[in-house]
């Protein structure tokens, strides 16, 4: 008898996930991730072979952290004393 999707333990994470995993890769709710969804904060699903919905987890962990996306990205004082070191240990000057 094969073993239920719960029950599989796989040394990896699936790239494409279903929306249940989603849900609990991102630690929230089912209508949590629903919710995500209908604002925009995820990205769109791609149909998977089997003609279900999938999300690319790459997608999902880019838009989480928000790389690529400056629009809700915090401001950072440029008069930080840790970002001018930052900034400076990189330069050759």
């Amino acid at each position: 008898m094969a073993k239920r999707k719960h029950e599989v333990v796989r040394p990896y994470a699936p790239d494409f996930v279903s929306a249940s995993t989603l849900a609990y890769r991102l630690d929230v709710s089912e209508t949590k991730r629903a919710e995500l969804e209908a604002m925009g904060k995820l990205p769109p699903p791609v149909f998977g072979l089997d003609g279900l919905k999938r999300w690319y987890w790459q997608e999902v962990e880019t838009m989480v952290r928000g790389v690529g996306d400056d629009t809700d990205a915090p401001t950072c004082s440029t008069d930080d004393p840790f970002l001018i070191r930052v900034k400076t240990r990189g330069s050759t000057a």
